[in-house]
């Protein structure tokens, strides 16, 4: 079959690749370039941590075992999948109870985790200056983390491999045609094929509403800590003079942080999310970037500075569940988008790319973007007018 696939971002390379692995002929569309939009200003922690519901957190485990398969398949193209584990910490007066929380929902779902003590923490992460208050926390040793640059490098040169390159043309909208679907192209140009594939993260919204049908994802354009979020990138730290080495995603309370392949690390500082509400101007990010400046020497003394910081927008469907199956009753567009695409990309990309070729998977049953649709006609006839996005809970690990 010609194959479409709307959108280069993590979730669209990855199911480019499995689509061209089975022997279709796939043809790539991107509006800027590959990874324009969150996939490539994303922390990128790999993990099934606190994932509800249950199939949510079965879908987000199939994405870190499908990391490990496609790393192996893809090693000749660059090493982006580390490992290497995450510590959960909690610096307030309810930690003992946050820890008793996720171990026990962990060993529920089987998800490997364990306590450790302060020694231990100072023993796993000795660059760390631990806050008097971190007397310990919870080691995840599945998870790890993706450098995405390398990530999509690899996924760009396997697809180059195939002789598939990216093109750079906008998607206005689509429409049934026989047996397939015209793609309607910016400057005019319609491109017929028998599939298409809309993975256009937040933009997939608008695409799908211009075609007649519904992609239930937040509206960047109503900005908010639900839409949007902050990303320091800090000054090189893993290189001499200061040659700080740190292994492991961190999650607290106060502070997220990871290393990266270049040295830098990437910080996110829940204390700033609010202020994403906000304008964005240069002194607003200077006041943002003094804030996460001042949390970084909580757990780095002065060591670590803040080379930059990135307002970034969320591919986050209105109910926060992944969006995987067809759009219309023949099956010629699949939509795809979700809010964990650096972790869930090489498994949706593979499944997505079975059932775009006939073969269904029931494990994404709940997580089929008919669901959007079937609420607002159950609101509608109680009477209780359109359904709305829910508030985010937030707790340590939210992204």
């Amino acid at each position: 079959m010609h194959i479409a696939v709307i959108g280069a971002g993590v979730l669209g390379l990855c199911t480019a690749l499995h689509l061209a692995e089975r022997g279709e002929d796939v043809v790539l569309l991107e509006a800027a370039h590959p990874f324009a939009g969150a996939s490539g200003r994303s922390f990128a922690w790999i993990n099934a941590n606190h994932k509800e519901p249950r199939a949510y957190y079965d879908l987000n485990a199939a994405g870190i075992a499908a990391h490990h398969r496609l790393q192996e398949r893809l090693a000749a193209h660059g090493r982006w999948f580390h490992p290497s584990g995450g510590i959960l910490v909690d610096t307030g007066p309810d930690r003992i109870r946050t820890y008793e929380e996720r171990s026990t929902e962990a060993r529920a779902y089987g998800y490997p985790c364990r306590e450790v003590d302060r020694a231990e923490l100072e023993a796993l992460e000795p660059a760390v200056d631990w806050p008097d208050s971190a007397d310990g926390g919870l080691l995840f040793e599945a998870e790890g983390y993706a450098d995405a640059e390398i990530f999509r490098d690899a996924l760009l040169s396997a697809l180059a491999d195939r002789g598939i390159a990216p093109r750079t043309i906008t998607v206005e909208s689509w429409q049934a045609a026989g047996d397939g679907v015209d793609l309607h192209l910016a400057g005019g140009e319609v491109l017929s094929v028998d599939r298409a594939v809309l993975a256009a993260g937040a933009a997939s919204r608008e695409i799908a509403a211009r075609s007649g049908a519904l992609v239930s994802v937040a509206d960047l354009r109503e900005r908010s800590a639900r839409t949007h979020s902050f990303l320091g990138i800090t000054e090189p730290v893993g290189t001499p003079p200061l040659d700080i080495e740190l292994h492991r995603v961190i999650v607290s309370d106060r502070m997220n942080v990871r290393p990266q392949h270049d040295g830098r690390l990437l910080v996110q500082v829940p204390s700033v999310e609010h202020r994403t509400a906000e304008e964005s101007t240069a002194e607003q990010l200077a006041e943002v970037r003094a804030e996460m400046d001042a949390v970084l020497a909580e757990f780095f003394a002065d060591r670590v500075r803040l080379e930059s910081v990135t307002l970034s927008g969320r591919s986050l469907p209105d109910d926060e569940l992944t969006i995987a199956g067809f759009l219309d009753e023949q099956q010629r567009v699949y939509a795809l988008v979700t809010h964990s695409g650096m972790t869930l990309a090489p498994y949706l990309g593979e499944v997505a790319a079975a059932e775009v070729t006939g073969t269904p998977d029931p494990g994404l049953e709940l997580f089929r973007p008919g669901r959007f649709a079937q609420r607002r006609a159950q609101a509608d006839a109680a009477g209780a007018g359109e359904a709305t996005a829910g508030t985010r809970e937030e707790f340590i690990g939210r992204q």
